[in-house]
C-alpha cells in the first residue's frame, strides 16, 4: 500500500510517497481504509522532530482521518463510516486504530469534513471547556468557534452548547 513517509526530521520536505506493508490490527484497534486525510499542526512538527512524541524516522504521519472501516473489530462492523485519529500513520491507505480512537461518522457528515474533526474538535472542547471552563451556554456559538467546532455542534450538539 502507499503511504506518506517521513524519511528524516527536516520538515515536510523530507515527506515521500513509499509502498509500505499493510498494517496488521491487533487486539482492540480497527482496520481503516482511509479516505481522507487530515492535515494538523502536530504533523508538522512530528516531521521536524519538534513535538513531544517524536517516532523516529521513517514513520507516516497523520493524525486524523475519516473511512471505511474494513473487518468487524473493536465494537464496528465492516462497512461502517468512521473519524479516528491514529495520532501516527493516518497519511496511508489504511491505518489500524486504537478502538477507543475511532467515532461512527453520520452520513449528514462527508468524509472531508470527518477528517478534519476528530483532533479539531478535541483541541475545542479542551480550550473552551478545561481552559474556558465554559458550562452551558444559551445560544449557538457557532458564529465565533473554529469551524472543527461549528461543524461538530451543527452536526453533533453537545449538551453544553443549545442552539
Amino acid at each position: 500500500m502507499r503511504a506518506a513517509v517521513v524519511t528524516a526530521l527536516a520538515g515536510p520536505d523530507a515527506v515521500v510517497l513509499r509502498e509500505v506493508p499493510e498494517p496488521l490490527p491487533v487486539r482492540d484497534q480497527v482496520l481503516v481504509d482511509v479516505e481522507y486525510a487530515g492535515v494538523a499542526f502536530p504533523d508538522v512538527l512530528r516531521s521536524r522532530g519538534e513535538y513531544q512524541l517524536r517516532p523516529e524516522p521513517p514513520f507516516s504521519p497523520g493524525w486524523e482521518v475519516s473511512g471505511v472501516v474494513r473487518a468487524d473489530g473493536g465494537g464496528f462492523r465492516a462497512g461502517d463510516r468512521v473519524a479516528a485519529m491514529p495520532i501516527v500513520g493516518g497519511f496511508a491507505e489504511s491505518v489500524a486504530v486504537d478502538a477507543r480512537m475511532v467515532f461512527p461518522l453520520p452520513d449528514v457528515v462527508s468524509f472531508a469534513q470527518g477528517a478534519a474533526l476528530p483532533l479539531n474538535y478535541l483541541t475545542a472542547h479542551l480550550a473552551l471547556v478545561r481552559r474556558g471552563r465554559l458550562r452551558q451556554v444559551r445560544r449557538s456559538w457557532s458564529r465565533v468557534l473554529p469551524a472543527g467546532w461549528e461543524l461538530l455542534s451543527a452536526r453533533w450538539p453537545a449538551p453544553w452548547v443549545h442552539g
